[in-house]
């Protein structure tokens, strides 16, 4: 009776196989069913990499971290073989056959066709793995300039919270009890008397986050309003005075207005 083998057990026989000599060892295959005996298909060289008979067929063995470790695209997975063991798999089967061969004058002609030992003809699959490091290349630089915006714009926000006049530690240089945020322009706005001088003193606070202090980034209107601070004809400052008596209806009252300047 045939005395069946444990997994562990073939292991070490394999093992013992594999050690005893660095001479290629046979492979045999066998169908099942009784009475069928095993056939001889190919041999295992440096315990790597396996050589068929009769057919110009190449097999390689790997381990589980080889297989992870291959480069995938949509399409297909790349084995990663170290560049001397492909020449010398390559070189071994190009000595299996004969030198009028087709598979001869092929293998030849990738190992020695080009000044670099293996010529290297674009593909189809070549030039789509390079579209798609440079679809990604894009995409990561895409994905770090968004996030460093977002990074600026939170930044940003915090620096408008310190000018809102809620924090005491933080130093503002305008009267902090009258700021009040506007909806466009600066961010807020401090309108007050200062009786040292006595003058009305109106303060524009804005807010930003700049990795440059001389190069600060205003809007559009933020720009507009600051070349007005620079001209004082382009500035004007109006009281408005809305009334209300008896002899209006709700709603119906008079305005004065009297702006800076005028007699």
């Amino acid at each position: 009776m045939r005395r069946r083998r444990s997994k562990k057990q073939k292991t070490q026989v394999l093992q013992t196989y594999v050690k005893s000599t660095d001479a290629p060892l046979h492979l045999k295959v066998q169908a099942p069913g009784r009475g069928q005996k095993p056939h001889n298909i190919g041999e295992l060289h440096d315990k790597r990499h396996i050589f068929f008979h009769e057919t110009p067929h190449v097999g390689l063995i790997c381990d589980v971290d080889e297989w992870l470790s291959s480069t995938t695209t949509s399409e297909a997975a790349h084995l990663r073989i170290p560049m001397d063991e492909y020449r010398k798999i390559t070189s071994d089967l190009m000595a299996r056959h004969d030198e009028k061969s087709s598979v001869f004058t092929k293998i030849y002609n990738k190992l020695f066709g080009g000044s670099s030992g293996i010529k290297r003809n674009p593909s189809k699959k070549d030039a789509q793995i390079e579209r798609l490091k440079e679809a990604h290349n894009r995409e990561k630089a895409q994905l770090v300039d968004h996030i460093q915006r977002l990074e600026n714009l939170a930044r940003g926000n915090a620096a408008d919270h310190l000018l809102s006049g809620v924090h005491p530690g933080f130093h503002i240089p305008t009267n902090r009890r009258n700021i009040v945020r506007l909806p466009t322009g600066p961010d807020f706005c401090s309108i007050y008397y200062d009786d040292e001088s006595e003058r009305l003193v109106i303060d524009l606070i804005e807010g930003n986050f700049a990795s440059d202090p001389g190069e600060v980034a205003f809007t559009e209107l933020q720009r507009k309003m600051k070349g007005c601070l620079e001209d004082e004809e382009r500035i004007i400052v109006r009281w408005l005075n809305y009334v209300e008596t008896p002899f209006h209806s709700y709603g119906h009252g008079q305005w004065n207005v009297e702006q800076v300047g005028d007699e």
